[in-house]
């Protein structure tokens, strides 16, 4: 029985998954359509990972496929086209799921059509463990635990040469005309598009950074898990430029809904498909990442930097180590749930200084806390 199952493992995020579970030494197995295409991949794996056929949209195949597995590790995008018949097989197989996805219209859909099967299952269903928001999950439950309760989240993210992956700009291509959420006095309310971004300065730093509004996995999951949180918004940080460029175009989102359609969104998955290429290893590595999460509570403001290199390979980390901690250890909440819900969220981020990813905590006033004592 293996440990883990990675689907969609010849793919551009699967193949590091593969290699981040190498990395901690995994049990594993890897899924996929293409028989040849999975055995070539797994001759150049250390493990030689035997192999599993399966057709993500055929309920059929993906229940032969996941037989005897203990937890998935789903790569398979975009996820709102994939992702729930993988989840949904995940539940019946009684195996532990993460993937992926930066897609928070699918997230939404997961945590209201799941949950609660999942928690009958008695497994984990995580969402998103990658780059983008299992480092927020992580930050917001770590400032809850150590210095909350907290009432009010936000996050920043940010990335540094950085070059999206074919699997990547489709995902982003099928979010055009989606309409986002954040978390505001209790509830989940219409995410608001301004035309223009904000300045925002961080106590840790001298300069000012720009930021617009950005659906965040994190505004979805953490307010179902943290009873005193009442707002949560999610930003991304980009060159002052580049952001008001962005802000202007997602405050076409209105306009986006209307002329974005099916047709449109297969040609354009074509285009990518036919024209674009993945970043190079040399690309990847040189890229970097900065989620940055600030938590007001009764007593106070504090912050959370945690950051890392290499941002696909950071994403291949966190999705193999969250699906192997969840095959070996298991999950402290059933369910779907995030990161910091499912496992010890200082012990999780403790083990990843090893690859590079590291994270602070300061007070408002800029001041480091300390994590190791007095909490």
């Amino acid at each position: 029985m293996p440990e883990v199952l990675v689907l969609g493992a010849t793919g551009y995020t699967g193949r590091l998954v593969c290699e981040a579970l190498d990395c901690l030494g995994a049990d594993y197995e890897i899924a996929g359509r293409n028989p040849a295409e999975l055995e070539a991949l797994s001759t150049t794996l250390a493990k030689k990972p035997r192999l599993r056929l399966v057709d993500v949209r055929d309920d059929a195949s993906l229940d032969a496929a996941l037989a005897g597995v203990t937890a998935v590790a789903n790569t398979v995008g975009p996820f709102v086209k994939y992702g729930a018949r993988v989840v949904q097989a995940a539940i019946r197989a009684g195996a532990h799921y993460v993937d992926t996805t930066a897609e928070q219209s699918y997230q939404h859909a997961i945590l209201a059509n799941e949950d609660e099967a999942a928690r009958q299952a008695g497994i984990a269903v995580i969402t998103a463990q990658a780059c983008d928001f299992a480092p927020s999950y992580l930050a917001g439950h770590l400032l809850h635990e150590l210095l909350g309760p907290v009432t009010t989240l936000d996050s920043w993210h940010w990335l540094d040469d950085y070059k999206v992956s074919k699997g990547t700009a489709k995902s982003a291509l099928g979010m055009l005309a989606e309409s986002f959420t954040a978390f505001r006095n209790g509830r989940h309310v219409p995410m608001r598009a301004k035309p223009y971004a904000t300045r925002i300065r961080f106590p840790f730093e001298m300069a000012d950074r720009f930021a617009v509004p950005f659906p965040g996995g994190d505004t979805v999951l953490l307010p179902h898990e943290i009873a005193s949180l009442r707002a949560a918004n999610n930003h991304l940080t980009l060159p002052m430029a580049n952001a008001h460029g962005y802000a202007a175009f997602t405050a076409l989102g209105p306009v986006l809904s209307r002329v974005v359609t099916a047709k449109l969104l297969a040609n354009l998955e074509r285009a990518i498909d036919n024209r674009m290429d993945n970043p190079d290893a040399a690309t990847r590595k040189a890229s970097s990442w900065t989620v940055v999460v600030r938590g007001r509570t009764t007593t106070g403001t504090y912050w959370c930097r945690v950051s890392g290199k290499d941002v696909y390979g950071a994403t291949g980390i966190l999705a193999a180590k969250g699906a192997l901690d969840l095959a070996r250890f298991g999950t402290k909440q059933a369910g779907v749930v995030s990161t910091g819900a499912a496992f010890a969220p200082r012990q999780f981020l403790d083990e990843l200084r090893p690859h590079g990813i590291r994270y602070d905590i300061f007070a408002d006033s800029g001041q480091p806390i300390s994590t190791t004592k007095g909490y």
